[in-house]
């Protein structure tokens, strides 16, 4: 029997990689069950009369920022008119779409409010909405003013690389084997609370830390702002370049904790990448769901509060069972279950 056929849009390209981790593991597991997978490239103008060209049996959305919204209020609002024009429009036919909601908004938060009418548009067209934590749900009910009966709780698969080298952390840094690393990891953008973290981390007692900062920071304003603020500490260290992805466990497994600065986010890959590998998290109260047995939920921002989930940090046990991700497969019998209502 021949499986159903399934697109994933916009499918994430980028010139170090193939496309987005996310991606790449749920399109991995489809094929494995059989189905035939369409990865769909995004494209301007009427974004999703361009999808349902493929006659795919579902569609899954990813991230849809790009549908709204630009860096420029002008492109912005170009594309804001195209994408309700095309919501307005929209003729599915038999296709179920399914959308993944990894964020309300964008990490920047520019043009909240137009692209906020947009998704409330979008939520009603689609026939699900996808979050990861059934604490998500009453959230995003009430920002979309959707009837929770909309919204599906699919908790994500791990982020496992399959390739890995065997990298010393502390040899290549020069880190001392006796200090505690905290790992800020992935892509360095604006409104991910990053900044924030490093001035309020520099304001802090932190003798017994090292802060590892990797990923590739693209905006310079950014770049040179986190310079500067770090200039005159000796225990912050700023690796500004893309981490191949056989290095990416090596990073993880040698922290002792991830730190998760990020404000506006419902999902996270490095979150689950941190779950994979078992590792710790720092994070602030958005993350707060998610917390397990020895992690540490506070408001990074403000210096006092920081310090204190600090001083948690080193009491704090790692012999505690932790709760693993489900895998992929269980992934895939979600969906299976919405092709088959």
């Amino acid at each position: 029997m021949e499986k159903n056929k399934i697109g994933i849009y916009p499918w994430a390209e980028a010139l170090e990689k193939q496309g987005d981790k996310h991606q790449i593991l749920f399109y991995e597991a489809l094929e494995k069950n059989n189905y035939n997978v369409v990865k769909i490239k995004y494209k301007r103008g009427l974004p999703l009369k361009h999808a349902l060209k493929q006659n795919v049996d579902l569609l899954v959305l990813d991230w849809v920022h790009s549908f709204y919204t630009s860096q420029s209020i002008i492109n912005t609002v170009i594309k804001a008119f195209l994408g309700y024009l095309d919501l307005v429009f929209l003729k599915k036919d038999k296709t179920i779409i399914t959308w993944n909601l990894h964020n309300l908004q964008r990490h920047d938060g520019k043009f909240g409010a137009i692209e906020k009418f947009c998704f409330k548009k979008l939520a009603k067209k689609v026939d699900y909405i996808r979050v990861f934590n059934k604490s998500h749900v009453n959230k995003v009910s009430e920002y979309l003013k959707i009837a929770k009966s909309k919204i599906i709780v699919i908790p994500q698969g791990p982020y496992i690389y399959n390739s890995s080298v065997a990298v010393n952390i502390h040899e290549r840094y020069i880190i001392p084997n006796n200090k505690n690393i905290l790992l800020v990891f992935g892509s360095i953008r604006s409104g991910k609370g990053i900044d924030k973290f490093l001035k309020s981390f520099v304001q802090c007692k932190t003798e017994n830390f090292y802060l590892l900062v990797a990923g590739k920071a693209s905006e310079m304003p950014l770049n040179s702002e986190i310079n500067e603020i770090i200039k005159d500490s000796n225990n912050i260290i700023f690796d500004n370049r893309f981490i191949p992805d056989e290095e990416v466990n090596a990073y993880f497994k040698s922290c002792q904790y991830v730190v998760l600065p990020y404000e506006n986010t419902l999902n996270s890959g490095i979150l689950l990448l941190a779950k994979s590998n078992d590792s710790r998290l720092l994070a602030n109260e958005n993350f707060k769901e998610y917390a397990e047995n020895g992690d540490v939920i506070g408001d990074l921002f403000i210096a006092e509060a920081l310090q204190e989930s600090l001083n948690q940090l080193i009491i704090k046990k790692r012999d505690i069972p932790r709760i693993s991700p489900p895998n992929w497969d269980s992934v895939v019998k979600k969906f299976e279950k919405i092709l088959n209502e």
